[in-house]
């Protein structure tokens, strides 16, 4: 009994006839694949691997790959499996019906194992080429967006989409009878299955309409390609829109609100500000009443006194001062976690949400350093009057006595001459 050829020797043999062809091979009636080889043991080889083939002129030679094995589907390369999508892949779940093998594959050889879902290349497994697994991604795809339920309008005959919006006006979606060349090292796959799953919902599915509109094709692309090359942002921008709107809220709202909460704070830092300039105002008038009071002032009694109302004076500016800090701190606090929840969860642009955040920051600074500012100068106030205070004690102002010496002596040769009392003015004789 002659022993059976399995289908990886059958193919491999395939594989480098095609690949070493004289000429280019050319697939026929889409099913047959004529190549050249010059070599005279390219029919024996044949024959010894049970290839069926025609040979209708020298060193050229038609095989039949579909004839290979009735389990696997053989193709010359990526654009022939492309260009017979269709009647490989089962419409009901959008798999292949068989095994793939692919001839040339950039010069290689693809096996595809539908059962374990493996793809080898060269007959090395290859866990990161996605190329079935994207086309099968595909044809979901388009048959989403093809489907009564997404949009509002299909023509069969031009295979076109009509979608209207009362806003954004009428999209028209081309789909290509075979499809384009896809990425075959990013899987779409779980992308795909989230737009099949989302557009479940009738309100996800309006946003996830309104951002095709958005998308900007690239020159000689497809809108179809378009969608493709950027379904990841566009499924996070219709979610985005989606949960806003799930939160009965709206940008304008956003905004307004974004803007509420910043005067909230703004309303509080001046409130602060207000009490510190109104201690501001009252320092210099405290300092140059307790100055008065202790000039000149010689009772060590009273200079106690004095000291000790300033002292209790800027004990309590001081007081209030720190006060004011722990609130600002709590507010800075508060002010930070409201921002953080607006962030995550409004859906605003982190751009405008930190313009606001950097004013009032700001504000927050500006308050912080001037009451470190007011304190300090207290301060150093308080140590001056003490100093002042200090010296009035330790070294007393020293009288004149001088000035009052000269006073009694000149009161001593003052005196009062009545008038009435003096003798009358005798003529004065000339001798």
């Amino acid at each position: 009994m002659p022993k059976m050829i399995d289908f990886e020797s059958k193919i491999l043999v395939l594989h480098e006839l095609v690949k070493n062809s004289t000429s280019q091979p050319v697939i026929k009636n889409k099913e047959n694949l004529t190549f050249t080889s010059n070599s005279s043991k390219t029919k024996e080889l044949l024959d010894s691997y049970e290839i069926e083939f025609d040979s209708y002129d020298i060193n050229s030679y038609t095989i039949y790959p579909n004839k290979i094995s009735s389990s696997w589907i053989v193709v010359l390369d990526e654009e022939s499996l492309r260009n017979r999508i269709n009647d490989f892949i089962k419409s009901e779940d959008y798999v292949f019906q068989k095994n793939v093998a692919i001839l040339l594959y950039h010069s290689k050889l693809l096996l595809y194992d539908l059962t374990t879902q493996i793809t080898t290349i060269d007959g090395q497994k290859d866990d990161k080429n996605y190329l079935i697994e994207n086309l099968c991604a595909y044809q979901k795809l388009v048959a989403k967006l093809k489907s009564e339920d997404f949009v509002d309008y299909f023509n069969v005959a031009k295979n076109l989409g009509v979608i209207y919006t009362s806003t954004k006006g009428i999209l028209k979606i081309s789909f290509p009878t075979d499809p384009f060349k896809i990425s075959d090292d990013k899987s779409i796959k779980l992308l795909v299955e989230d737009v099949l799953r989302r557009n479940a919902d009738d309100q996800f599915k309006v946003h996830f309409k309104n951002e095709l509109f958005q998308l900007e094709k690239k020159e000689n692309q497809t809108l179809i390609e378009t969608i493709v090359f950027h379904l990841d942002s566009i499924l996070q921008n219709a979610d985005n829109n989606y949960q806003i709107q799930l939160k009965n809220y709206s940008f304008d709202k956003l905004k307004n609100d974004l803007q509420k909460e910043k005067e909230k704070y703004f309303s509080s830092l001046r409130e602060i500000l207000n009490k510190i300039l109104s201690q501001t105002v009252g320092v210099p008038i405290s300092i140059g009443a307790s100055i008065f009071a202790s000039y000149k002032v010689e009772n060590i009694f009273v200079l106690g006194i004095i000291l000790l109302a300033f002292a209790i004076y800027v004990f309590f500016a001081i007081h209030f001062q720190l006060i004011y800090r722990k609130d600002i701190l709590e507010i800075e606090i508060d002010f930070q976690d409201d921002f953080k929840n607006i962030s995550e969860k409004s859906g605003l642009q982190e751009s405008e949400i930190s313009k606001e955040r950097v004013k009032i920051e700001r504000r927050i600074k500006s308050i912080k350093n001037t009451i470190i500012g007011f304190i300090v100068a207290i301060s150093v106030l308080a140590i001056l009057f003490v100093f002042f205070v200090a010296n009035q004690v330790w070294f007393p102002k020293v009288e004149d006595k001088s000035k009052t010496i000269n006073l009694k002596a000149t009161n001593v040769t003052i005196s009062v001459i009545d008038s009435t009392k003096q003798p009358k003015n005798k003529p004065i004789s000339r001798k």
